[in-house]
């Protein structure tokens, strides 16, 4: 389709060609990549710990920084606890933050299942101020669903 355009009294008609043609290989090639580097770069590549624990929802206003201190403990009929995603007991726990060099400023944060009793988690942070650190238990926080009401 070419278009004569008319300039004056002359008639000029245009050379260029319009190609209607699927979009070239490497450019299909470029915008995948740079599609995967979006999502890779937009998610979230922190682990917290590799021990799967079930944690109680609350609404909490306060965002702790993650660290490598992380004391996970699950739930269930046998109490098992995990200090840097190995199990230990409450003797090795305690040895090992008391080894800790410059403990101040450091923090445990205790994951903790939701059935794991009060008393565990209690003596964890007993064992963490013996070392002088301080503590936070995480949560995960609540999903607000709208309430549905029928009347």
């Amino acid at each position: 389709m070419r278009a004569d355009v008319q300039i004056g009294r002359r008639r000029y008609r245009s050379r260029l060609k319009q190609h209607l043609t699927f979009p070239s290989f490497p450019a299909l090639l470029d915008l995948c990549f740079l599609l995967l580097m979006f999502m890779l770069m937009a998610s979230s590549v922190v682990r917290i710990s590799g021990i799967e624990v079930q944690l109680p929802a609350v609404n909490a206003p306060f965002v702790a920084p993650l660290g490598n201190l992380v004391v996970s403990v699950t739930g269930g009929d046998n109490v098992k606890i995990y200090f840097r995603d190995r199990e230990c007991d409450l003797n090795t726990l305690r040895r090992e933050l008391a080894a800790l060099k410059d403990p101040n400023g450091k923090t445990v944060v205790i994951r903790a299942a939701h059935d794991v009793p009060a008393g565990v988690v209690e003596e964890i942070m007993a064992i963490a101020a013996e070392a002088r650190l301080t503590t936070l238990l995480a949560v995960r926080p609540v999903e607000n669903k709208p309430e549905i009401r029928f009347e």
